[in-house]
């Protein structure tokens, strides 16, 4: 009865091992923080050039001063 509880737990925690991600490496997460911070660079300059166009828009020389 010992040894079959026995390989169920040892097949539970070999099946859970599998399952559950383990530990990022810090390669990883160098990488991962490089891309976001490439991604909140470009949002940024994207959101100051649509900022640039609005504000190009509303300063236009239409003479309604």
């Amino acid at each position: 009865m010992d040894s079959c509880f026995a390989r169920l737990h040892d097949l539970i925690v070999d099946v859970g091992a599998k399952a559950i991600p383990g530990e990022t490496s810090v390669v990883q997460q160098e990488r991962v923080k490089a891309f976001q911070r490439a991604y909140n660079e470009r949002r940024l300059q994207n959101k100051k050039f649509l900022s640039s166009k609005k504000a190009s828009r509303r300063s236009s020389g239409r003479g309604d001063d």
